[in-house]
C-alpha cells in the first residue's frame, strides 16, 4: 500500500479513510449536506472545506464542511456541517477513531486554519450551536463579549485599539 501524505491538521489515525482538503467548486458537493442544517442553497464563494469519507464501492463522500472566504484583512469561517448518513457509514473502529480524533469539524477547522488563515490576523466565526462550540474551543478559537462571534487570533495586533475596532467591523456584520 502506497503512503498516504499527512494532511495539515488531521490526526493520523484517520488518514487511511478521511481525506480533508478543499475542493475548488466544493459547493456543489456540500449542497446537499448544507442544505439539510441550513434550508438554503450552499453558497458559491470562498474556499469549501472538505472531510471525505472512502467508503469501498461507494468511493469518497462528503462527510463535513465548512467554509472559509476573506473579508477585508481577516477570513471569516462558517457553514459547518457534518452528514450523519455518512457517519453511520463508518465502521464501529471507524467512528471511535473519528470520536478519539476530536470529530471531523475539528479536522477541517485545522487544516484550514493551517492552510488558509495563518496568514490573517485573525478569524472570525458567528456560532450558536453547542456542539460547534466545544470544537472551536479546541481549534483555537475565544469568545468575545458577544453571544455568538467568536475568533481564533493567528497574528493578534498588539494595539488594543486595533484589536478592538477589527472586534466592532466583524460584529457590525451580523450573522455570517
Amino acid at each position: 500500500m502506497t503512503a498516504i501524505p499527512e494532511q495539515p491538521g488531521v490526526d493520523p489515525s484517520l488518514q487511511d479513510f478521511i481525506l480533508i482538503t478543499e475542493v475548488s467548486e466544493g459547493h456543489r458537493l456540500a449542497n446537499p449536506i448544507f442544505e439539510r442544517k441550513f434550508a438554503q442553497p450552499c453558497p458559491e464563494f470562498g474556499h469549501h472545506i472538505l472531510a471525505l469519507y472512502r467508503h469501498g464501492e461507494l468511493g469518497w463522500l462528503p462527510a463535513t464542511y465548512v467554509k472559509y472566504w476573506e473579508h477585508e484583512d481577516v477570513m471569516l469561517s462558517g457553514g459547518a456541517c457534518t452528514d450523519g448518513r455518512v457517519l453511520r457509514l463508518m465502521s464501529a473502529d471507524q467512528q471511535q477513531a473519528v470520536n478519539d480524533a476530536g470529530g471531523l469539524l475539528m479536522s477541517c477547522m485545522r487544516y484550514a486554519e493551517r492552510t488558509l488563515a495563518a496568514h490573517f490576523p485573525a478569524t472570525f466565526s458567528y456560532c450558536g450551536d453547542a456542539r460547534a462550540m466545544a470544537v472551536v474551543d479546541h481549534v483555537g478559537y475565544e469568545r468575545l463579549d458577544h453571544p455568538y462571534l467568536i475568533v481564533c487570533w493567528h497574528q493578534k495586533p498588539a494595539d488594543d485599539e486595533v484589536v478592538s475596532d477589527m472586534i466592532e467591523r466583524m460584529k457590525a456584520i451580523g450573522p455570517f
